[in-house]
């Protein structure tokens, strides 16, 4: 027996070609070839582990063959009940990419054939695309891809994901969120009496301001959320709609207090935050934001979710250590958090410069 587990270890090779490394190996007289990308150290990782894997008899070799068609599709179907109507569509155009990829370049009928130079090709496929996508659009598509792939292996429609070690491209910060300052939320709130449903949109922003809930957390957010005698909202899972990170509270201060106390008096929708009675749709407060700031002199105010960033940023400049604050954003990760607290790095600067100011 171990003989013959000695047999299939020698069998896993690497071999290079036009650029790209090949994994190869046979289970039960069954060829298998991968391509597993470009960088060689990578590859020679990847060989380590397949050889581990025959060792230990991991490769199961009856698995079913999978068709790419027959998979993205029961993958869209799962979506459809989970995802909100935005990232379903944004979704199903990323893996529309990937399916015109694999049908015009790539000649791949099954996803046991996917392998991370596959992946790496679609990267330089989509960077030469006219007009050419943003690197975060196809980081997007990538992430997609790769939580397709991991669905798959829940299955056991595949043995591992290639997709799961796969570098994403680096972005540009030109557009990252920041936070307000006090003189642009100011503006802001002033300039939303020039709107129609002005005041509705300005108690939806103190509310993001007070809260830092995610723009899909308050179009979501049902009466059914408020804990009126605790004082807390629940950020939590419901039929139609699963929060981004984890189920969470929010502490409710006097003034989102106030606000939903107005809204309650005349509310005839189980939405808290509705409009005309029926859920917020898709855009409705973007566009909302684009007109305000454009009213205001501030065009470049374009995020809802800069909103959250205020609402991170102000927490910490007042103290609030850093732990808290990711438990109130919703946050997985330390580092995510970390990321708010670059204001405030920039808020003590300014306040040094004064000091030369002044002389």
């Amino acid at each position: 027996m171990t003989k013959g587990l000695i047999l299939e270890v020698k069998m896993a090779t690497l071999y290079h070609r036009k650029g790209c490394y090949y994994l190869n190996y046979s289970v039960n007289g069954k060829r298998v070839r991968k391509s597993v990308g470009t960088d060689k150290r990578e590859a020679d990782i990847l060989l380590k582990e397949l050889r581990y894997k025959l060792f230990k008899g991991d490769i199961r070799p009856n698995r079913p063959e999978i068709p790419i068609d027959f998979f993205f599709n029961n993958y869209l179907e799962s979506c459809d009940s989970r995802l909100t109507k935005g990232t379903y569509i944004r979704y199903y155009n990323a893996i529309k990419h990937f399916r015109k990829f694999f049908t015009v370049h790539s000649p791949i009928q099954f996803i046991s054939q996917i392998g991370r130079g596959n992946l790496q090709e679609y990267m330089l496929y989509r960077q030469n695309n006219k007009p050419k996508p943003k690197a975060k659009t196809i980081n997007i598509e990538l992430t997609v891809i790769r939580a397709a792939l991991s669905w798959a292996v829940d299955n056991d429609w595949l043995e591992s994901n290639p997709a799961s070690r796969l570098k994403l491209l680096k972005t540009s910060d030109s557009k990252k969120g920041k936070a307000l300052t006090e003189e642009e939320v100011n503006a802001l709130l002033r300039g939303c009496e020039t709107l129609r449903s002005g005041f509705w949109f300005r108690d939806i922003l103190i509310t993001l301001l007070n809260t830092g809930m995610r723009r899909g957390e308050l179009v979501n957010l049902t009466w059914d959320d408020i804990d009126w005698e605790q004082e807390l909202i629940k950020i939590q899972e419901k039929p139609f709609w699963s929060p981004k990170s984890y189920e969470r509270t929010i502490p409710v201060n006097q003034t989102v207090k106030s606000i939903l106390e107005k809204f309650q008096s005349n509310s005839k929708c189980s939405f808290v935050f509705n409009n005309n009675n029926r859920k917020i749709e898709d855009n409705v407060l973007r566009k909302k934001l684009l007109t305000l700031s454009r009213r205001v002199g501030l065009p470049h105010i374009t995020r809802i979710h800069d909103f959250r960033h205020t609402f991170a940023s102000n927490l910490l400049m007042a103290g609030v250590d850093i732990p808290t604050v990711q438990s109130l954003l919703g946050h997985r990760s330390w580092n995510t958090t970390i990321i708010y607290s670059h204001q405030t790095q920039e808020h003590t600067k300014k306040a040094v410069e004064k000091l030369v100011n002044a002389r």
